[in-house]
């Protein structure tokens, strides 16, 4: 039998007014959760996700308390990081496919574990409902199905650690929520564009800036670019302000501003945040890098390829706004070079303000309660891209990123190159600032 993990409903919560809402991929999933309910909840009713009777079974007047189920699939105990092959060929052993689920709970079911989220009342998200989104039977339907899906990405990073702390729909709850189709509406009077157009657009703009992670791409994305910095550098990271960092981290959101020497600045990095068990930062990038396959498995892991140029285009302006608003309301942290470049010289460039500006709005605006900007500092004790860099200072033609580029850059990264030092200044409240102008 299938251990249970996270939420376990208190005798308070129990009785027949209990809905049962599990997701279930396989016909395997599905016979382990109904064996659960069957020990666990004999009293209670259970319904699929997708279920068409859903909503009107929400509708009703009894209240029940909805509770959230899924089963989790662990690796197996002496699994390590998963490498780009895996990605290829789809081989992820948290998410098992159909075949080889039955095989797995029936040889190993210490790695099938039934996740519960917390529960609500029908009544509690009707009313939770209605002030985010409002409007029909079937929008509560959604609106309910995301929420017992954040809840139990909430209760898995039990068992799975906050290094996959991934964010799930979210262009979805933003595109959904009425605060984001009023500001649409609003704006497609004063652009004088019909506001479906507008919206339409926005919700197009939020589908290409979302990330739409998973642990395989994350070790994945580890794997395909770990040549690019594993053999040059010794890291050295100073851990004891992580673990500071990471007691903030419980109350608010972190936005790491490092200084940009290298183009393997942010895979340091986030080397050192993976081993100390870090959720994954959303790392924000210009476009420019967003060819295969750095792209799509980026995307995958956590990577936001922002437009370089996105001039007076007033809905994707909107769309980055609410998108970094709405990470930060969830504490997802993020991450930034705020010079917009490497340094040339090896002193600090001047910043650029533009993507702090869409932050603050969203602090000011109440969005976001707030969010502490770290500054981070990566030094090198040599970097071979220096002499490519000088080149470039003394009007040279920078070369373009690529696969080619890719693979060059990687080769050049063979060599002992001594230490890349890592420190973590002290954070500062965004919000504070905001309240001191």
């Amino acid at each position: 039998m299938a251990q249970v993990v996270a939420f376990r409903p208190s005798p308070a919560t129990e009785g027949t007014g209990t809905l049962l809402l599990v997701d279930a991929r396989t016909s395997t999933e599905r016979r382990l959760l109904e064996s659960w309910a069957a020990a666990e909840h004999p009293d209670a009713e259970m319904l699929q996700q997708d279920d068409p009777g859903l909503g009107a079974r929400l509708a009703r007047d009894d209240d029940p308390l909805v509770l959230p189920a899924r089963v989790t699939w662990l690796p197996p105990r002496d699994e390590g990081g998963r490498g780009p092959a895996d990605a290829l060929l789809l081989l992820d052993p948290r998410r098992p496919n159909a075949r080889l689920q039955a095989v797995i709970a029936r040889r190993q079911p210490d790695r099938v574990q039934i996740t519960v989220g917390a529960p609500a009342r029908a009544g509690e998200l009707r009313r939770r409902f209605d002030d985010e989104e409002g409007g029909g039977r079937d929008a509560l339907a959604a609106f309910v199905c995301r929420q017992a899906t954040l809840a139990c990405d909430r209760a898995e990073r039990a068992v799975i650690g906050d290094r996959y702390k991934v964010p799930r729909l979210v262009a979805e709850q933003i595109a959904a929520s009425a605060r984001f189709r009023e500001q649409a509406a609003a704006l497609a009077a004063d652009l004088g564009r019909p506001v479906d157009e507008v919206l339409e657009y926005a919700e197009s703009c939020l589908s290409e800036l979302a990330t739409v992670q998973s642990p395989l791409a994350i070790d994945a994305f580890r794997g395909v670019l770990r040549p690019m910095h594993a053999r040059a550098w010794t890291v050295r990271a100073d851990l004891r302000s992580l673990e500071r960092l990471r007691e903030l981290n419980r109350r608010h959101a972190l936005v790491f501003l490092p200084t940009h020497r290298s183009y393997v600045d942010p895979l340091v990095l986030a080397e050192v945040l993976h081993d100390a068990d870090f959720p994954r930062n959303h790392l924000l990038g210009g476009d420019n890098m967003s060819f295969w396959p750095i792209g799509p498995l980026g995307k995958r892991a956590g990577v936001v390829f922002i437009r370089r140029d996105f001039g007076d285009d007033k809905v994707y302006r909107l769309a980055v706004k609410e998108f970094f608003g709405h990470l930060v309301a969830k504490r997802f942290n993020l991450e930034w070079y705020i010079e917009g470049g490497r340094t040339r010289t090896g002193k600090l460039r001047p910043p650029r303000f533009g993507l702090l500006h869409y932050l603050a709005k969203s602090i000011e605006n109440g969005q976001a309660e707030d969010a502490m900007l770290v500054p981070v500092s990566i030094v090198y004790d040599q970097l071979p891209e220096a002499t490519a860099m000088a080149a470039e200072q003394g009007g040279a033609r920078k070369r373009r990123e690529g696969l080619r580029w890719l693979g060059s850059y990687a080769r050049r990264q063979r060599r002992d190159a001594g230490a890349a030092h890592i420190r973590f200044g002290e954070p500062s409240s965004l919000r504070k600032a905001l309240d001191e102008v």
